[in-house]
């Protein structure tokens, strides 16, 4: 189904508003070791999957270097001072034990980590969402079928009710979204969203983990379905 479990930093105040850090955790976390704790699932590098949309010009994927990393936290954090960094989480499938193992990487990081998990309800919509009270969310979010991530990285959704869970802002990413969602010619769309994805690989607003994966039973005789159909969504 196209839903994906995304790791967001909050760009804008706290630790990870340094771009720098951001790069430690990317190239400095083994997603291995993260990916498998949800076993069954379908590992995506990407803001946009294959199944929404063909892209052939996609950025390099960094390479993991958790020592390099260690050091950048260490000298960015000073001699003897540990960042101290709150995540965040939801009691829904995976996440919980994907979002421990995510904290113990960051503390081989350095990081003092300060892990919650919460009942995905109205409070914490409320209270952690809305007034994006953490430093990191690992987080589902719904991609549907259509290729269009503009509520997740568009700083109009920079706000209580939006759902830009970075707090991302990039003018040109801004435009880049808009123009993609705007146009009806399907190359040039798969170029904007490529130009797109260059900006999310630079600037790290979110890391993507993995895609759910679900079974369904049903009936041969019953032409809506075959072995090829995707869901977008759980019926």
């Amino acid at each position: 189904i196209n839903w994906g479990t995304y790791v967001f930093f909050n760009t804008t105040h706290g630790a990870f508003k340094n771009r720098d850090l951001r790069i430690a955790v990317r190239k400095g976390v083994d997603l291995t070791k993260v990916r498998a704790a949800a076993p069954n699932t379908i590992a995506i590098n990407y803001p946009i999957i294959d199944s929404q949309i063909t892209l052939k010009n996609l950025p390099t994927l960094p390479e993991y270097n958790h020592d390099g990393c260690a050091a950048k936290v260490a000298e960015v954090a000073g001699e003897g001072k540990t960042i101290c960094i709150n995540l965040a989480s939801v009691r829904s499938g995976y996440l919980p034990e994907v979002a421990e193992v995510f904290a113990e990487e960051l503390r081989g990081l350095g990081f003092d980590v300060n892990l919650s998990i919460y009942e995905e309800n109205q409070d914490f919509l409320s209270n952690i969402i809305s007034k994006s009270s953490y430093d990191i969310l690992i987080y589902d979010i719904e991609l549907g079928s259509d290729p269009d991530p503009l509520a997740y990285y568009h700083s109009s959704q920079n706000s209580a009710s939006g759902l830009n869970l970075s707090n991302y802002h990039n003018a040109l990413v801004d435009d880049l979204l808009i123009g993609a969602r705007e146009t009806m010619d399907s190359d040039l769309r798969a170029k904007k969203y490529e130009s797109f994805i260059s900006y999310w690989a630079n600037d790290i607003p979110s890391m993507a983990l993995f895609q759910s994966n679900l079974t369904y039973i049903y009936n041969k005789n019953v032409r809506a379905f075959d072995d090829n159909v995707r869901l977008s969504s759980p019926l």
